[in-house]
């Protein structure tokens, strides 16, 4: 069974080895042996007042294996001696058009003043 959470731990508690589990299986109402694994899906830190603490969003595997993570495999050509196209800034479209001259087989020369 797969539980999400989101989880406030001080900054001394953050020193403490499986304290994710803790708070976890202590918020869960399950025992932390119970616990099969944590996937931290964001961490912040909370520094507004004079204790800090840090924000956990969690997925909490309970008596179940979390699933197999696939790695990413990017397979781009070799552009060094392909036709150059120009592009003009690296904002959000300058860059995806790079990435898409990259796939369709274009060098792209990228020029940005700032």
């Amino acid at each position: 069974m797969v539980k999400e959470l989101q989880l406030r731990i001080s900054l001394t508690e953050e020193t403490i080895q499986d304290i994710l589990i803790k708070k976890a299986a202590e918020k869960l109402g399950v025992e932390p042996e119970n616990i099969t694994s944590i996937k931290v899906h964001r961490k912040s830190i909370d520094a507004r007042k004079k204790e800090v603490f840090f924000n956990y969003k969690i997925a909490t595997y309970i008596n179940e294996a979390p699933p197999e993570q696939t790695a990413y495999h990017f397979d781009y050509k070799d552009v060094s001696s392909a036709k150059e196209i120009h592009i003009v800034g690296f904002g959000p479209a300058g860059m995806y058009a790079a990435l898409r001259c990259i796939e369709l087989g274009y060098k792209p020369i990228v020029l940005e003043r700032g």
